[in-house]
């Protein structure tokens, strides 16, 4: 998948796109794959070779802890996403029950397979 390339997800633009990052702040710590950043909005995405159900549910912990990491950035409003080679139905079902991006890869293009309506 090349973000990087494409800089958009969908008809979402970005102009900013942090990879491996580790944050630490006030006895709180987590780790964020990608960050994608535009003028109104922060996509947390977790990136995976192979997307389980449980990854799903903890892109939702990582949304939480981000905001508490971030609190001068309240100004955004904070998505997830979960990216992967290959993504099982069930970790899609959980994608659109708890409004996060799925994606994954078709060929060298990003395939969007589910984006709610925020």
């Amino acid at each position: 998948m090349n973000l990087c390339k494409s800089m958009s997800i969908g008809k979402i633009k970005f102009h900013l796109i942090e990879r491996n990052k580790t944050l630490f702040s006030n006895g709180i710590q987590d780790e964020y794959d990608m960050v994608l950043t535009n003028d109104q909005a922060k996509i947390i995405v977790e990136v995976k070779q192979k997307v389980h159900p449980n990854d799903v549910k903890k892109v939702l912990k990582k949304i939480d802890s981000f905001k508490n990491l971030y609190p001068l950035d309240n100004r955004y409003q904070v998505y997830g996403a979960v990216a992967g080679l290959t993504m099982p139905k069930k970790a899609i079902e959980l994608a659109q029950k708890y409004k996060i991006i799925a994606l994954t890869q078709e060929g060298n293009d990003l395939k969007v397979l589910h984006i709610p309506n925020h």
